[in-house]
């Protein structure tokens, strides 16, 4: 059934933009918070006061079958370490 609306999943995540930390904290908090940096090889990473640094891969769009799923092991195989 097609209503015209927007449906969201209560399964799903929403993340929160990027800077949203860096651009709506008080300055005097801001050195603290979870920001992006690019490396000099062009990658992203996520950075979070007192944990390592997580690297994060932007895609388009995600691999989904003919049903509409996210086909997951497609993305493990895109984005495995070597």
């Amino acid at each position: 059934m097609t209503t015209g609306s927007p449906v969201i999943s209560a399964d799903s995540h929403i993340q929160e933009p990027l800077e949203l930390y860096e651009e709506r904290l008080p300055k005097k908090y801001r050195h603290r918070t979870p920001r992006t940096m690019t490396d000099s090889d062009g990658a992203v990473y996520r950075v979070i006061d007192g944990k390592r640094p997580r690297r994060i891969e932007v895609i388009d769009a995600l691999p989904r079958s003919a049903a509409g799923k996210v086909l997951r092991t497609v993305l493990g195989e895109q984005f495995a370490k070597p």
